[in-house]
């Protein structure tokens, strides 16, 4: 049985429980637990933790941390321990083996090559077989832009974002948030100058080609519309919100599964509208 369940806090009724352990109190404590609702550590209390005889060895002389570990999640910002967010600590990281961090290591290095990756093959295609770049002047080689712009900002910059999440798992959260705000930041001026250079190719070439007519353009639009609702919600949500942390936490710690689906979601549909994309492109040149 877990050395846990022996343990019996007095919240209420502290003659009670000193009847049925007897010369088991302990003294000159700053752990008292006051129900509300939820328990919060009130280290002002005169109601004092009242513990099983055969318990107090199996603790250690540092009974009182091993105590206070598991309610540290509810304390919020309450005296003696710091806020939630500044030492942030991943347990499960020290339980991980050699076998563990090879595999996560390897991992991140196949991701970040990946998202470089296809960054570096859409330059190299779009300049070894295209032409390279150029503005109104040319809409055939404006259209490079396109695809260039697009995976720099859907794939690469979002996927980093995505990724940080991994990768900085020793770093304060709010530090991981700028950051993910950062390269979703640097996202948006290459999905938008990516969008306006296809449509001035299309409108400026001749004879001029029709807009929106494709399954890729519809996934980009849906994929775009997603990016936008997702950078303002979080930006508002996750930053701006911190102003009043704690009469919001409840609000952003339901939100953050909804936003971390929905990010997913789109950084899939900008996946399927880059291939689409890629194919379309491909088809029509060839033939």
């Amino acid at each position: 049985m877990n050395s846990s369940n022996f343990i019996a806090f007095n919240i209420d009724n502290t003659s009670k429980t000193a009847q049925n352990f007897p010369n088991n109190e302990v003294h000159n404590s700053q752990l008292s637990l006051r129900a509300r609702g939820n328990f919060l550590l009130n280290p002002h209390s005169s109601s004092l933790p009242t513990l099983a005889p055969q318990l107090l060895p199996s603790l250690g002389n540092d009974w009182e941390q091993r105590l206070a570990l598991p309610t540290r999640g509810l304390l919020g910002n309450s005296p003696g321990f710091p806020p939630p967010g500044d030492h942030r600590h991943y347990e499960d990281d020290n339980e991980w083996g050699c076998g563990s961090w090879l595999e996560y290591t390897l991992v991140v290095v196949l991701s970040s090559v990946l998202l470089l990756g296809s960054l570096g093959l859409t330059l190299f295609w779009v300049i070894q077989y295209r032409g390279g770049f150029a503005w109104r002047e040319d809409p055939k080689r404006q259209f490079n832009l396109h695809p260039v712009l697009m995976v720099a900002g859907f794939i690469t910059f979002s996927g980093f974002s995505v990724l940080l999440y991994r990768i900085c798992r020793c770093c304060r959260r709010i530090y991981v948030k700028l950051l993910h705000t950062v390269f979703h930041a640097l996202a948006i001026p290459c999905v938008a100058l990516g969008f306006l250079s296809v449509l001035d190719s299309h409108n400026l070439a001749q004879p001029p080609i029709p807009n929106f007519y494709s399954l890729h353009s519809w996934i980009g639009l849906v994929t775009m519309g997603l990016f936008a609702i997702q950078f303002v919600v979080g930006f508002f949500s996750f930053l701006i919100l911190l102003c009043c942390e704690g009469a919001t936490a409840g609000f952003r710690a339901a939100l953050v599964p909804i936003h971390a689906s929905f990010g997913l979601t789109t950084f899939v549909l900008a996946i399927a509208a880059s291939v689409t994309g890629l194919t379309e492109k491909a088809l029509f040149t060839l033939g």
